[in-house]
């Protein structure tokens, strides 16, 4: 897993301005910023970062202000329940449904959590998430505007990762791998169209033909760029 080390948090235009300072590194490194692994934002503009290495998510506001939103700073952990109780073990990929509910992969656990609008942290589900079959390296996390939760799970004993669907139940019934573990990375975002886009990567191809075998059969192409770290885009309807 590469380390990022956040040094600014940049916001944006529309128009493709320059970025705008939104908190630097001297606010961010009083809660985190060693090893931020993911990003997102809420309905009402606050941006929320994961810490890997200090097992945290901090929450900016749009004017800039840094606090702490879940988790023990330097404290790992798999307890639920009320903020300043509930600890994470390396969380990475975060997303916000349309309620405020925060979801979070919290790798080092093997576990799904959710954040309520009240900061009580809970589990959805892993390290078991079907009979048989369990999480490996949790990623990437993504919600849509139904609910469903879908997730990159990275297996570093063979460097393939799957996109795995869900519902926020957790239940079996409703797990789903939608792409097979057939390359290296997968990277994920969902439109407010409730599109499904996908980036697949595999580091030993120069290019990558979305029409392979490799792409599930409910994958259908979008693009197919000639790139070794990005070889194929990818968008699913639901």
């Amino acid at each position: 897993m590469a380390n990022v080390l956040l040094k600014h948090l940049l916001s944006y235009g529309s128009a493709g301005n320059a970025g705008l300072v939104v908190a630097d590194a001297a606010a961010l490194s009083a809660y985190g910023s060693e090893m931020v692994r993911g990003v997102c934002t809420d309905w009402s503009g606050n941006v929320y970062l994961t810490d890997e290495a200090k097992h945290i998510i901090v929450k900016v506001t749009e004017g800039g202000q840094v606090s702490l939103f879940a988790g023990i700073a330097n404290t790992s952990g798999l307890t639920n329940g009320a903020r300043g109780v509930a600890t994470f073990n390396g969380p990475t990929g975060i997303s916000c449904d349309r309620s405020g509910k925060m979801f979070v992969s919290d790798t080092g656990n093997k576990k799904i959590k959710a954040i309520r609008n009240d900061y009580t942290v809970f589990g959805i589900v892993g390290p078991t998430f079907r009979t048989g079959d369990n999480f490996h390296v949790l990623e990437y996390i993504e919600v849509d505007n139904s609910g469903f939760i879908y997730v990159v799970d990275y297996n570093d004993a063979t460097d393939l990762s799957r996109l795995i669907k869900m519902g926020q139940d957790g239940q079996e019934s409703t797990m789903e791998i939608i792409v097979e573990p057939d390359v290296t990375k997968i990277g994920i975002a969902v439109s407010p169209n409730q599109t499904l886009y996908v980036t697949q990567s595999e580091a030993e191809l120069e290019s990558w033909s979305s029409s392979s075998s490799s792409v599930s059969s409910s994958v259908s192409s979008i693009s197919s760029p000639s790139s070794s770290s990005v070889s194929s885009v990818s968008s699913v309807s639901r």
